[in-house]
């Protein structure tokens, strides 16, 4: 095999390569260029720490804010005439549904308080506002249901309540189990 002339140059030159040793000047100056790269990529880091940071803050600030509007929404929310008549006659059908409609909705409005202490996914408020939107549907059949199926529209209400509470505490034991999990590694790591 034929070697090109500087490989040919290099191989018989060797020798005199391997015998020259860098001078500690030289040797300095890479040292401060390696601790100058380092203390940069350490900056970077704590910049990209205090960006997540400020990200994570931010996002739980909004979180809060939603579920503060959702919940005020909710409670506060202004009754139209129609929904009042509606209510109305909902109690002249099913007397015992808005005592059994108020205990569950207070149990849901406890979650609800508690979830909001945690950062929560936002598509759980569009799932809680689907069932929201089914319970009155509900409500709209009772009133025009015929006599004696009034029941099982009521039973398909309150189940639907106890899938909103049901659907509250596994997001909650989730989360929850999340932060003592997070807990422990923090403990861990100290």
């Amino acid at each position: 095999m034929k070697l090109d002339r500087l490989e040919q140059f290099v191989q018989d030159e060797r020798e005199q390569f391997d015998g020259d040793v860098p001078s500690l000047k030289v040797w300095y100056g890479i040292e401060q260029e390696l601790e100058a790269k380092v203390e940069q990529k350490q900056s970077r880091f704590k910049v990209w720490r205090a960006m997540r940071l400020a990200a994570a803050v931010l996002f739980l600030l909004v979180t809060g804010g939603l579920i503060g509007s959702f919940i005020t929404s909710n409670n506060n929310g202004t009754v139209s005439t129609q929904q009042a008549n509606v209510l109305e006659t909902i109690d002249e059908i099913a007397p015992e549904l808005g005592e059994t409609e108020a205990y569950y909705q207070s149990q849901v409005q406890e979650k609800i308080q508690v979830l909001a202490s945690y950062e929560e996914d936002p598509a759980l408020l569009e799932e809680l506002a689907e069932i929201d939107e089914a319970m009155q549907e509900l409500k709209q059949e009772l009133l025009d249901a015929p006599q004696g199926s009034e029941e099982e529209i009521i039973n398909n209400i309150i189940r639907n309540y106890q899938i909103k509470i049901e659907i509250l505490e596994h997001v909650l034991s989730r989360i929850q189990a999340a932060s003592n999990q997070n807990s422990e590694r923090n403990e861990v790591s100290i």
